[in-house]
Parts: C-alpha cells; structure tokens; sequence
C-alpha cells in the first residue's frame, strides 16, 4: 500500500505546476506523518512489537531541463532590414499623423482638424511677431535721432 500511495504522489507531484511543488511535499509530509502516527498507535496496541522499516521520506524529483532549440524564423529580409523597418515606422507614421492633421486640405468647411490648425496658426503668429514691450523698442530705435551736438 504504502508504495502505491508514493507512487500516486510523485505522480502527482510531477504533474504539478511549479507554483504548487512547494505546497505538495509539504502535503505529502504530512500525511506521511498522519500515516505514522497511525501505525504507531495501531503497534501500541499490540503487545507483540515487530521492528518497523525505516522509511526515507519522499524527495520531490528535479525538475527535467529540456533545451528548446529556436527554429529558424522564415522571415525573407535579413536582420539589418528588420531594424530599417521598425525606425522607417517610426518616423513614417508620426510624420502622416502630422500632416494629415495640420497641412492636408479638407476643404474650406469645418473639420475635425480645424481647431488644431487655428492653434497651429496663434503659435505662428507668436513666433513671428513681437511682443508690445519690444514693438515700443522697435519705435523707439526707428525714431529719427538728433545728433547731440545740436540743440533747438
């Protein structure tokens, strides 16, 4: 009996998850402990007492390490082409996005686009305008100068 109950166990250990062996050998002690303790007390009620074997408790078996070996991908461009892909794809996209919102032409009406674009406009005329404080240094430099040495 007691060997078809080790084998059950290392079969079930071996069907677990590695998540679970930690919790399974702990199981298994303890009904191991369960188990002799019950055949400890069934001995003690007998008078005639017959040495027991010593039973080796049940080590969980190591886990097979199986070197998976990658297959060959059947991708046709080589590995340089790959990486070219990946950056033309992004700065391609981002770049369509960016036009597609701000320069491509809807038409005269109303659009999705038109509130960005009326942003894109003010930031322009931020950029490319000056500010009052230095329009007045502007007017100021352009006022015609009289030279110092004469006065009215």
């Amino acid at each position: 009996m007691s060997s078809s109950i080790s084998r059950h166990a290392l079969r079930s250990l071996a069907s677990t998850r590695p998540s679970q062996r930690s919790i399974v050998p702990a199981r298994l002690a303890f009904a191991n402990s369960r188990r002799h303790a019950s055949q400890e007390t069934s001995q003690q009620s007998q008078s005639t007492q017959q040495p027991q074997p010593t039973q080796q408790p049940l080590s969980p078996p190591q886990p097979r390490i199986r070197k998976l070996e990658e297959p060959e991908p059947d991708n046709p461009l080589p590995k340089w082409g790959l990486i070219v892909n990946k950056i033309s794809s992004f700065v391609i996209i981002p770049t369509a996005i960016i036009y597609a919102v701000f320069f491509m032409d809807f038409g005269d009406h109303e659009h999705v686009f038109s509130a960005p674009r009326r942003w894109l406009d003010r930031q322009r005329a931020a950029f490319f305008s000056l500010s009052p404080a230095e329009q007045e240094l502007v007017q100021a430099s352009e006022s015609p100068r009289q030279p110092e040495g004469e006065k009215n």
